[in-house]
């Protein structure tokens, strides 16, 4: 067993109704909301504030230098977040970020991708996700989404003036969206020496 499984509610304690409300009265400031995923803290901060999770939860993640993230735990209702080290002025050892409430709609013309992250999310245990299988193109979304991203996708749209007229129609006023796309093969030195090698 780990040290979070033995010692988890030594490690973090979960307070009671009462000691809540105690708490509440020392808050430095009024209370917060924190939209799904948004970061309330980052490695190597420095006087960053505890925060007494009223609501939701926040996800606390450790990170590699190639920035992988590792789940260390989740802090739900009556927990707060804080380092020892933080008492020192030193910078934090992990990062928090709130949790997902909200949900996520996966689109692709190719079921057979979609097929992939079906897998995936039923293996994590995640709910709120869904996917469908059309074009992002022509489909005809409403614009409900805060956020909308593609990962090597819109290099391959037919028309990608329209495509990416219709991915920003599927947004909400101010929301975010955001492409990885390849770039020139002189900006990919690893892809330029393997096909030198060719």
């Amino acid at each position: 067993m780990t040290l979070i499984e033995t010692r988890g509610h030594q490690m973090f304690p979960v307070l009671d109704a009462a000691q809540i409300e105690t708490a509440k009265r020392f808050a430095s400031s009024a209370a917060r909301n924190f939209a799904p995923g948004e970061l309330l803290y980052e490695v190597g901060s420095r006087h960053t504030p505890s925060w007494l999770v009223l609501a939701g939860a926040i996800h606390v993640v450790s990170r590699d230098g190639l920035h992988h993230e590792a789940a260390i735990t989740r802090l739900g209702i009556g927990q707060f977040s804080g380092e020892v080290n933080q008492l020192a002025g030193r910078g934090t050892l992990t990062a928090g970020r709130a949790g997902p409430q909200g949900s996520v709609l996966g689109v692709d013309c190719c079921d057979a991708f979609l097929e992939f992250g079906r897998k995936d999310v039923k293996a994590a245990g995640i709910k709120n996700v869904t996917f469908l299988c059309e074009d992002v193109q022509s489909y005809p979304f409403k614009p409900e989404y805060d956020f909308c991203f593609s990962r090597f996708g819109t290099q391959f749209f037919e028309n990608p003036v329209a495509g990416l007229r219709n991915m920003r129609k599927s947004l909400k006023p101010g929301g975010i969206m955001t492409m990885i796309v390849w770039r020139k093969l002189e900006d990919n030195p690893w892809s330029a020496r393997r096909r030198m090698r060719s």
